[in-house]
């Protein structure tokens, strides 16, 4: 076989390894909330919650807090799902989403959970990826992304 297309196939079988990895994943944690409560942090630092332990920097991330009805924020999370590319709404109820967010260039596949809290007045977040040891901080940035978002949404739409 000619050396100028060695590095070519090579590489094609290594986006296809990763692209049948991400097919066949499924999320590592049990997903949903459980009493109020989201799933912990695996030890990896490929994901993050607004329920972590404060003092857990690698996977603390601030809850967003609110002042509208809860109903006000269900709206502005389902519009966020729908206008935002490579998220999929898997499951809801109540005041729990299970998203599930594929990135544009690999197809990688991430598990986004929202828990609205309307007694606390507060919208937990947790984003852990599916395969891999580090996300070089795409769930911490999606959830910064998502809060901004959600934010700047309530408060447009105040009641």
């Amino acid at each position: 076989m000619k050396k100028f297309l060695k590095i070519p196939i090579f590489l094609l079988s290594i986006y296809l390894i990763i692209v049948v990895m991400n097919v066949m994943s499924s999320p590592k944690a049990k997903l949903g909330a459980v009493d109020g409560q989201l799933a912990s942090c695996p030890d990896s630092p490929n994901c993050v919650s607004s329920q972590a332990p404060e003092n857990d920097s690698q996977h603390f991330i601030e809850a967003l807090s609110f002042s509208v009805s809860e109903e006000r924020v269900k709206e502005g999370v389902l519009s966020i799902i729908k206008e935002t590319r490579g998220m999929k709404l898997e499951s809801s109820k109540s005041a729990y989403f299970h998203v599930v967010c594929t990135t544009l260039i690999m197809r990688f596949k991430d598990d986004l959970e929202i828990l609205i809290d309307n007694e606390a007045k507060l919208v937990h977040f947790r984003s852990a990826s599916r395969v891999g040891h580090s996300d070089f901080g795409t769930n911490r940035k999606r959830v910064d992304r998502f809060k901004a978002q959600l934010k700047a949404f309530v408060e447009s739409t105040q009641d």
